[in-house]
């Protein structure tokens, strides 16, 4: 290839330190006292304006990014520097468990227009057991604490669950509960490297229909939005997600990768692009993840949600299969699962 394609999301971890455990987390060295310099930042940025085209969007991540308030703070000043001097706009957003945002952080990221997803993976003690916070046996009681004032400064708050299959029962309850806690929309996936049984898929399915089919319908759709049942489909005869083909992610060192799942591989693992500071081989392994046909990934032909898979998650791919192309069999089970949702509730 002669050129990177044009950046337009960034995933920048901040930091590798977190003050949650989750078993299920994909940050090899989550709590780790990693963190991003203030040199790789600033040249993270630069890297990212040069490359981008007139809209970028810079997502915050770690570990947990709001342990790292002041990166965040000249992140944000950085790019509107840039955009007094460059033809390009950023705009944020950031993943969060929420436990470290007092007041004083909640009313900053509403100044610096960083919206954020909340990680939170169930109702009271079944979020406890799936996110344990390093510091308290109960992380879900601050965070229903400090709700209220969260949403005074973020009036909507999508909630992220991430499920595991020995929690799968009761999820609806658990969405219901959320629900009236304040939460406006879901993003509800199974959980990723771990064991699904066809019987823990089944009740995912079941608790995923119970609660999508309730729903109240306004304006000609139903509320809350729940992702990916109400997903549009993704694909129109290409393979993957942007992953390498506009969306980056860039790790605490200031290496380049395809996406957030990526980052934290190793350089013998074969898909770090490159660095900020020398820029993506263009020779290299970009190149993985340019060809979108159905001729890379022929696992998929044959298969009649081709399009609403679109190859499944490159990162999940990769940790199952060693490749970004050939697809995970998990994900296909959970892809179908997904479209068993879909069908029994929108045929109501």
């Amino acid at each position: 290839m002669h050129s990177i394609p044009e950046v337009s999301i960034v995933d920048l971890f901040l930091t590798y330190n977190c003050n949650c455990k989750c078993s299920y987390c994909f940050v090899q060295d989550s709590g780790s006292d990693i963190r991003m310099t203030s040199r790789i930042l600033d040249q993270s940025i630069d890297w990212i304006a040069r490359h981008a085209g007139r809209h970028v969007q810079l997502v915050f991540l770690g570990g947990e990014p709001t342990l790292e308030p002041d990166l965040i703070e000249r992140a944000v000043y950085r790019c509107r520097k840039w955009e007094k001097c460059h033809p390009v706009k950023f705009t944020f957003t950031m993943t969060t468990n929420s436990l470290s945002i007092d007041e004083q952080l909640a009313a900053k990221l509403a100044e610096w227009n960083v919206p954020y997803l909340l990680s939170i993976d169930g109702y009271g003690e079944r979020h406890n057991k799936s996110r344990p916070a390093r510091f308290t046996d109960k992380p879900f009681d601050i965070i229903r604490s400090r709700f209220p004032m969260l949403k005074k400064y973020q009036q909507d708050i999508t909630a992220r669950l991430t499920v595991l299959p020995n929690l799968v029962n009761g999820l609806n309850d658990d969405l219901v509960q959320l629900q009236q806690m304040g939460f406006d929309a879901f993003i509800v996936s199974p959980a990723t490297g771990v064991p699904w049984t066809e019987e823990n898929l089944q009740q995912y399915v079941e608790e995923m229909v119970q609660f999508a089919s309730d729903r109240p319908v306004q304006n000609g759709r139903p509320v809350p939005n729940i992702s990916p049942i109400d997903d549009p489909v993704q694909g129109n005869n290409t393979w993957g997600c942007a992953a390498g083909r506009g969306r980056f992610s860039i790790d605490p060192k200031g290496k380049i990768f395809a996406c957030a799942r990526m980052t934290c591989l190793d350089e013998e693992d074969g898909l770090v692009f490159g660095d900020v500071f020398k820029g993506i081989k263009l020779e290299g392994n970009i190149n993985a993840f340019q060809d979108t046909t159905y001729e890379s990934r022929l696992e998929c032909i044959d298969c009649n949600l081709r399009e609403k898979c679109i190859g499944g998650c490159a990162a999940v791919n990769w940790d199952a299969t060693r490749s970004p192309v050939k697809p995970d069999p998990d994900q296909c089970r959970m892809t179908h699962a997904f479209e068993k949702i879909k069908q029994r509730v929108y045929s109501h």
